[in-house]
């Protein structure tokens, strides 16, 4: 089973997109019926005139010019290639994205939590799925009942041990997590809501206890805090610690910072203008380890090998900045940082693979106020190169990689959420 982890983020500053489209959906026996139907077409609203000064439809990009070696079929290194982003219909307001093979058909589906933050399109708040066919190409969204109010952030992981991937749902309003376990592929029971901190935004998941059970961390707007949820088996989860993160915690990782084999904990502030970590203990606790300055806004934030020496590296997006700040680890447990780079206006979510199948590892973020994914060419040192800007929907909140189209090469996915689409820009080596 393949599955890309983590939720994202929204800020909710910036309201998600009030436009509902098809006819809404309705409450059926065992989940909800997915009407509304998906397409390969940028969604215009009923009535509305593509061509009209504001309008949500997203025309034909120009895009960065590829390498002519592009669109033969063969994956050269150092060619990066991607089409014109695909918008596929999502519901309203996905404010985050999440990948895995959820019906376990081999290939990669999405899933998006659908904030509708004023129950426009029915009363109910859902997480819709848009299952992959291998070719690059979502169905429509399949909504299940999300419980709570107003979910922002969703992490997807199989709680209960049962080989099903399994849906965690933050709840901006409700004040809880969710976790919807699965009760065959891609079909979902009822929402188990778990008390957490106030105006949840985003979380985690990782056995920190070495138990064999996904255990999760969230982060808690108001009360600026962590909470970290231990699964006591079969996805039912406790509340074991809260650690304080002042400033605005957003985006939470679980990873093994400290090469130890146990997993640590970071997470980017916003207001704090940090990075945040705490090293773990194999009981699942975690103490201190430390703070990183970062840029003005710090939102996103990820762990990944830049430099190809064996440990994980941080970078974190700054979305008032509008840069990503590097942090190279030093093989002893600290970071050091190595530069602020240049990307779009608002930068969220991050994404990491190889884009251009050099063997090294590049990055992606989703720029919000840009409309746009920049991809930053890695030179397998820690160094980033903007490369590359591919418009996509209006007010992209998250992105993330994945082969969906099956070619040996990842894609790109965002959640669009003014445009109530998920967007796919698809590898074209």
């Amino acid at each position: 089973m393949r599955t890309i982890v983590h939720g994202c983020v929204a800020l909710l500053a910036l309201s998600c997109g009030r436009t509902p489209f098809g006819d809404g959906a309705t409450v059926g026996e065992g989940g909800l019926d997915a009407s509304g139907g998906g397409t390969e077409d940028a969604i215009v609203p009923d009535g509305e005139d593509p061509d009209a000064p504001g309008s949500v439809f997203v025309g034909p990009p120009d895009l960065p010019s590829m390498a002519e070696s592009c669109g033969n079929g063969r994956i050269d290194p150092g060619e990066l290639c991607y089409l014109p982003q695909v918008e596929f219909p999502s519901r309203i307001d996905p404010c985050a994205l999440a990948v895995a093979d959820f019906d376990l058909d081999g290939h990669l589906d999405v899933v998006v939590p659908n904030s509708d933050f004023e129950h426009l399109e029915m009363p109910a708040n859902v997480a819709s799925v848009l299952r992959g066919d291998g070719s690059g190409n979502l169905g429509a969204p399949e909504p299940w009942a999300a419980g709570g109010n107003v979910p922002v952030g969703i992490t997807v992981g199989d709680f209960d041990g049962d080989g099903w991937t399994d849906l965690a749902v933050t709840n901006h309003e409700a004040n809880t997590l969710n976790v919807l376990l699965a009760t065959q592929p891609a079909a979902f029971a009822p929402a188990s809501p778990f008390t957490v901190g106030e105006s949840p935004i985003m979380s985690a998941a990782g056995d920190i206890d070495g138990d064999g059970d996904l255990d999760l961390a969230v982060t808690n707007d108001l009360t600026t805090d962590i909470h970290v949820l231990q699964n006591q088996g079969g996805g039912n989860f406790v509340t074991i610690a809260v650690y304080d993160a002042p400033g605005s915690p957003r985006e939470v990782i679980l990873e093994d910072l400290s090469g130890d084999g146990v997993l640590d904990m970071a997470v980017a502030a916003t207001e704090a203008n940090q990075v945040f970590i705490w090293q773990g203990h194999a009981d699942g606790s975690f103490v201190t380890a430390g703070t990183l300055a970062a840029g003005d806004g710090t939102l996103g934030l990820a762990a990944v090998d830049l430099d190809a020496d064996g440990w994980l590296d941080l970078v974190a997006t700054n979305s008032w900045a509008a840069t990503a700040t590097v942090y190279l680890s030093d093989g002893a447990g600290s970071f050091v940082p190595l530069a602020n780079v240049a990307v779009g206006t608002g930068p969220r979510a991050i994404a990491t693979g190889d884009f251009d199948s050099d063997g090294r590892v590049d990055v992606a973020t989703a720029d919000e106020s840009d409309n746009a994914v920049l991809v930053m060419i890695g030179d397998g040192e820690g160094g980033l190169t903007p490369s590359a800007n591919y418009p996509v929907g209006l007010l992209p909140s998250s992105v993330r990689a994945g082969d969906l189209n099956e070619d040996g090469v990842p894609d790109l996915m965002t959640s669009n959420q003014w445009s109530n689409s998920v967007g796919v820009l698809l590898s074209n080596p």
